[in-house]
């Protein structure tokens, strides 16, 4: 029998790493941060102790950790609504493109005739990419996301994704066709 402690990590990089938080017009430099992207909260490091950020309790606008810019937005997973920490992959005139990373959890899994017993763990999924403005975000499922975000024609986002040689399964390219249709 396991214990359902989960053999793999559940944050974006293990270790806690020197971050930055804005808080009502505040900065706090180089707090030890580490996102727990399965509870979609941080965890901070002060001296011996360990705080928790979550995106509903904490009033924080903006966190720097791991490379990203995390903001709190309003997400609509499962026609719920769900205030979140997102990654802002690119960003200009009010309008953004959005990350939110995603990790689920294996539970322990009993023996069988076949397989042997296996302990619960957690595995990284593929991300969800939103687009923003203002409060509406809008999850990306395709280029129809694109048209109905712009408001313009799906055959124009069509043809950038062509002229382009985009894969709208690719982050960098996901980058790129939001910045020839923001311009």
């Amino acid at each position: 029998m396991f214990i359902d402690a989960p053999e793999r990590p559940r944050y974006l990089v293990d270790q806690f790493t020197d971050g930055r938080v804005l808080m009502n017009n505040t900065v706090y430099e180089g707090m030890k941060l580490r996102y727990d992207v399965f509870n979609d909260m941080f965890e901070a490091q002060l001296g011996q102790n360990m705080t928790i950020i979550d995106p509903v309790s904490n009033p924080i606008d903006t966190i720097y950790c791991n490379g990203y810019k995390f903001v709190r937005k309003f997400l609509q997973p499962d026609k719920s609504e769900v205030l979140s920490h997102v990654a802002v992959l690119y960003g200009k005139k009010g309008q953004a493109l959005f990350k939110k990373f995603n990790v689920y959890l294996n539970p322990v899994t009993e023996p069988d005739g076949y397989s042997e017993a296996k302990p619960a763990n957690f595995n990284a999924s593929n991300p969800d990419y939103y687009l923003g403005k203002g409060e509406t975000v809008l999850l990306i499922k395709g280029a129809k996301s694109f048209a109905a975000f712009f408001e313009v024609e799906l055959r124009l986002v069509k043809e950038v994704v062509k002229t382009n040689q985009l894969r709208l399964q690719n982050e960098k390219d996901l980058i790129t066709l939001f910045r020839e249709l923001i311009h």
